[in-house]
């Protein structure tokens, strides 16, 4: 998951604003995925990842829509989104585990392509994947 034009954020409201704004995220995303198993990490500067084991492809699909319309639902302005008034996220969406034998990397190089599908569609919103496939261009 990615924030929305969280460069243009920063710029416009400031550091101080933009990690306030990464915090409330974050705390979106751990009340929507709070089964134990479930992991939520920072990824990189506005990116964060969400790892639900235990979830069946509807639960994930649900979370993931859920997430999106929680954290726009927070009505965090955002005067320099080209595709918002408020703070919104787009994500990428892997519906099945890493086929045994592919690396972790190209698991996550799948899920990035995914997310960038989901922003090069207007951003705020959800690419989702029917099935891994390492090998897929």
């Amino acid at each position: 998951m990615d924030i929305d034009y969280f460069k243009q954020f920063n710029d416009c409201y400031g550091h101080i604003a933009g990690d306030e704004c990464l915090v409330r995220v974050a705390d979106v995303l751990q009340n929507v995925a709070c089964d134990s198993k479930d992991v939520i990490a920072r990824f990189g500067g506005e990116e964060f990842a969400i790892l639900l084991p235990d979830a069946d492809e509807t639960s994930v699909l649900e979370i993931a829509e859920h997430c999106r319309q929680s954290i726009a639902a927070m009505q965090i302005p955002h005067e320099r989104s080209g595709c918002s008034d408020v703070v919104t996220i787009s994500a990428g969406v892997q519906l099945a585990a890493p086929i045994l034998g592919s690396s972790p990397k190209s698991f996550c190089l799948s899920v990035d392509k995914l997310l960038y599908s989901a922003k090069n569609k207007g951003r705020n919103r959800v690419a989702v994947s029917e099935r891994f496939n390492p090998l897929q261009p």
